[in-house]
C-alpha cells in the first residue's frame, strides 16, 4: 500500500514540476514547555462506561486524517510556509499556506473521492459478486490512506511523520471533539465512549 502511494505521489510530483530534497535536513523548531503543554497533546480516548446498554448510536468519521490533509491543505510544505500569516491551527497558530496547494492534499484527494463513490456503488450493487468486488476496491484505498498517516515524513527521515504537522491533525480534531461533547450534554444524551475520531450514545 505504501509503494502505491508513494507511486502516486513521485507522479504528481514530476507532473506538477515538484522538487524533493534528497534529504530530510529540516529541524524541528524550538518550543518552550509551555508551547508543547499547549500543543503537543496527542490522541485522546475517554473511558468508556462499563455495562451492557440498548439503542446505542455512533457517529465516525469516514478517512478523518486523510480528509483534513486535504480540506485543511496539510502538507510538508505548506505548514509554517513563509507567504501566508493566517494562524489557522486551533492553539497552536501555525499558519497554513493559502495561496498553493501541497503535494499531500493533491495525491489524497482523488483517493478520498474515489473511496466514497465505490462506497455508493457497492451500496446500490444488485448482486453479491458485484459488492464484494466494489468494497475489496474500497477497501484497498483505505489503507492506502491509513499509511498516508504514519508516513508524511520523506523516505530519509524513516517515515517519522514530523512533529508539527502531527500536531495539526490532533488540533483540529479537538477542534470538531469539542463541539459533540456539548451538543450532546444538551440533548440529553449520555455519551458511552468518544475518541478523536468517534462517538457512541445511547438516550
Amino acid at each position: 500500500m505504501r509503494f502505491w502511494r508513494r507511486t502516486i505521489e513521485i507522479e504528481g510530483t514530476v507532473k506538477d514540476g515538484i522538487l524533493v530534497p534528497w534529504r530530510k535536513s529540516e529541524p524541528e523548531r524550538y518550543k518552550t514547555a509551555l508551547q508543547l503543554f499547549t500543543v503537543d497533546k496527542g490522541g485522546l480516548t475517554y473511558q468508556p462506561k462499563i455495562g451492557a446498554f440498548e439503542g446505542v448510536a455512533e457517529i465516525d468519521y469516514a478517512s478523518m486524517y486523510p480528509s483534513l490533509m486535504v480540506t485543511r491543505n496539510i502538507s510538508p510544505e505548506t505548514v509554517l510556509c513563509s507567504c501566508c500569516d493566517n494562524q489557522v491551527v486551533p492553539e497552536a497558530e501555525y499558519n497554513i499556506c493559502a495561496k498553493r496547494r501541497g503535494l499531500i492534499p493533491l495525491t489524497l484527494a482523488p483517493l478520498v473521492e474515489r473511496r466514497q463513490r465505490l462506497k455508493d456503488l457497492m451500496r446500490g450493487a444488485e448482486d453479491e459478486r458485484t459488492r464484494a468486488v466494489y468494497d475489496a476496491r474500497r477497501t484497498a484505498i483505505k489503507w492506502m490512506l491509513v499509511s498516508c498517516f504514519g508516513y508524511m515524513g520523506y523516505l530519509s527521515s524513516g517515515g517519522r511523520l514530523n512533529h508539527r504537522r502531527a500536531m495539526c491533525f490532533t488540533l483540529f480534531t479537538y477542534k470538531r471533539r469539542r463541539p459533540r461533547e456539548k451538543g450532546i450534554e444538551q440533548v440529553g444524551v449520555v455519551s458511552l465512549f468518544l475518541n478523536n475520531q468517534m462517538l457512541r450514545m445511547t438516550q
